[in-house]
């Protein structure tokens, strides 16, 4: 069993009386542990006796991950004779995408338990793609779960500061936002067209103000410094970047890891310049990792907390 993207949990059912994939709500939805639904009922793409479950990349370009299943090839009373295979099916709809690993490859009979390099090994929550995270970890957790309604106009203000430098407004169109319980420091997700945030901002909680396309209310009292918070908007820059083919970098809005009360944010004027003011400070040997806002030197002033 493994818990998917959208925080519900997939458990290979029992191989010998009705071999599929069941779903289950996760531990934030409302009834935790309630049925849902089958998501890959018996026989799917020659499906017969599912020995494990886990979300992986994606296998057919829909910006979903896709769930992969190994099937041991339960055949009369055992487990016997080189017919296990690893079959993917769609992360969303739980369709039959094809085989991945077929019968036999490489000597396979039983397959049971699957990995990824990236597959997290507490929560086998899947961690390709390209996601930021948390630089720490609160020590009590904040549960104040995020709304799909309260982020988009964050999005909106990413998407118009990417713009901006240029960004081709045509590779913007039509991103799917989603909230899910990402696991671990995971605050944001981005593959395909599609771009995940963390429910509770790996337990910070988000600073969400009211002026998204306004940088002042980051700095006012009761700022997200002061809270102690992830910026929503730091996070939902970060992924579009993502979407729009930049990689990680070693500073700015690129930077792998957020720290809680800092917003990083694109340059309107040029991307490269805020990655180059990153470097001097880290040459200065100040800390880099203070909240950046628009104006002041080169497009950016940088404040100390």
């Amino acid at each position: 069993m493994s818990f998917g993207p959208d925080g519900n949990l997939y458990v290979a059912n029992d191989p010998l009386i009705n071999p599929n994939v069941l779903r289950f709500q996760g531990p934030s939805g409302p009834t935790p542990g309630a049925f849902l639904d089958t998501f890959v009922p018996a026989g799917s793409g020659g499906l017969l006796t599912p020995l494990w479950a886990i979300f992986g990349p994606d296998g057919n370009h829909d910006g979903m991950f896709d769930l992969y299943v190994s099937d041991g090839r339960f055949d009369g009373n055992s487990l016997t004779g080189k017919r296990g295979t690893v079959k993917r099916y769609d992360g969303v709809t739980g369709a039959f995408i094809d085989t991945i690993v077929p019968e036999g490859s490489g000597g396979l009979k039983r397959p049971s338990m699957l990995t990824f390099t990236r597959t997290d090994p507490v929560t086998l929550a899947y961690l390709g793609g390209d996601r930021r995270t948390a630089a720490s970890l609160p020590a009590q957790t904040l549960i104040q779960p995020l709304g799909a309604e309260a982020a988009r106009p964050f999005l909106t203000e990413a998407l118009t500061r990417w713009q901006a430098t240029g960004a081709d407004p045509s590779s913007l169109r039509g991103i799917d936002l989603r909230i899910a319980d990402l696991g671990g420091a995971t605050l944001g997700l981005a593959s395909g067209h599609t771009s995940w945030l963390a429910a509770n901002a790996a337990g910070r909680g988000w600073f969400v103000d009211r002026t998204p396309a306004e940088d002042s209310g980051f700095l006012m009292p009761g700022n997200q410094g002061e809270q102690n918070r992830m910026d929503l908007l730091s996070v939902l820059e970060h992924e579009v970047g993502h979407l729009l083919g930049h990689d990680h970098d070693e500073g700015g809005v690129m930077q792998e890891t957020l720290d809680a009360g800092t917003r990083r944010t694109v340059d309107p004027h040029n991307l490269a310049v805020m990655d180059r003011v990153d470097a001097v400070f880290a040459l200065l040997g100040q800390d880099t990792d203070g909240p950046w806002n628009s104006g002041g030197l080169l497009g950016f002033v940088r404040k100390q907390r």
